[in-house]
């Protein structure tokens, strides 16, 4: 069913690769990207901070590399600009191999709208005699959007699609799409009320419901920063 549609989203897929020397450690926040425009990757605000903490310092390397491209050299890329409230980041590639870009859904799509999402959850860096590597999977998760709500998830009250599927480690970022390929949302958070809750963890309810930046966010934060 989303068989044509993630292979269309995976021409313009990043994965995303943060790391921050400090002294002999290398910290490393992998991630999930998409280019819309060329050479500009969308990803999320928080993945391009050291430990994906956006008070922390902004990485020192941001390197990408398309899903098709697994296996080459990956892509530097800089800062174009951030939104921490909205957590949407823009990268730049200078002189990208591919400009390949997604289209990005201008409407709200309601409640029971079947979509999918294509990224590199559970990413693994291995330590090689010629430096850390990542093991990146492109992985296809399948769910439903279960409501559109206004929120203060980031500080300020906001508008997120809830959508009945969990993010793992490296998921953020990642574009929710249609059957037809179009991105209506990028993954962002979990939403879990009890987390800062005096319930132990292993007594919480398990949920299975993550928070997507909706697509109209995303044109709008894309045309403040001027690059559609």
């Amino acid at each position: 069913m989303f068989s044509d549609a993630s292979a269309r989203v995976r021409e313009s897929l990043y994965g995303v690769w943060g790391r921050t020397t400090i002294g002999d450690k290398v910290y490393h926040t992998p991630s999930s990207g998409f280019m819309i425009a060329p050479g500009v990757i969308m990803t999320n605000a928080h993945s391009v901070h050291l430990d994906g903490d956006v008070t922390k310092p902004v990485n020192k390397e941001l390197d990408v590399i398309r899903s098709p491209d697994i296996g080459k050299q990956a892509e530097a890329t800089t800062l174009i600009t951030e939104d921490i409230e909205r957590d949407l980041a823009l990268l730049r590639v200078k002189n990208p191999r591919s400009t390949r870009c997604v289209t990005l859904e201008n409407r709200v799509l309601p409640s029971g709208t079947l979509c999918g999402s294509l990224g590199f959850p559970l990413p693994k860096v291995l330590s090689t005699p010629t430096g850390p590597q990542i093991v990146l999977v492109e992985r296809f998760q399948g769910a439903f959007i279960s409501a559109y709500v206004v929120d203060n998830l980031t500080g300020k009250p906001l508008p997120w699609y809830e959508v009945d599927k969990q993010i793992y480690g490296g998921g953020s970022g990642c574009p929710g799409f249609l059957e037809n390929g179009n991105v209506v949302g990028i993954m962002s958070r979990v939403r879990d009320p009890e987390s800062e809750s005096d319930i132990p963890a292993a007594k919480r309810h398990h949920l299975e419901i993550s928070c997507w930046i909706p697509s109209t966010e995303a044109i709008a934060f894309a045309r403040r920063s001027g690059v559609l």
